[in-house]
């Protein structure tokens, strides 16, 4: 997989998921493969709800984010989110290594666009996932 650069200006901003300048952000990384966009997440208890397990909320903008940034990868502007629905299959666990995967879909010159994510635990079983419709923001 090849590193995917943080070198626009919205990287520079305080992006709850993506800015690495947020110290109390996720500072999430991502990486290309294909037409897929990839982030490792391992959370520390700070992002937890109940002891131990992610709160769910943190899974969403996980996979939302991944979304995003696919959509940035594949067309080159900024996409947000006009719906996403949401399925938990189990709970992630907080300092535990798990790995996010999106991929988006555009038909024709439509500024509206599908994504998709999932987290996926070491073992490779999927423990959420996501879909949605996106907005890109300018051609």
């Amino acid at each position: 997989m090849s590193d995917v650069k943080a070198t626009d200006p919205a990287f520079a901003s305080n992006c709850f998921g993506c800015s690495p300048t947020n110290p109390k952000g996720l500072q999430l990384t991502f990486y290309q493969q294909g037409e897929e966009t990839y982030s490792a997440i391992n959370l520390s208890k700070h992002y937890e709800s109940y002891a131990g397990t992610v709160h769910g909320g943190i899974a969403s903008l996980i996979m939302d984010e991944v979304i995003v940034q696919s959509a940035l990868k594949q067309t080159g502007v900024y996409a947000v989110t006009a719906n996403l629905k949401l399925r938990y299959l189990t709970p992630m666990k907080v300092e535990t290594a798990y790995l996010c995967k999106a991929r988006v879909e555009r038909r024709g010159t439509s500024s509206r666009i599908k994504g998709f994510a999932e987290i996926i635990d070491e073992h490779g079983a999927v423990v959420a996932s996501a879909e949605g419709a996106f907005l890109l923001m300018a051609e």
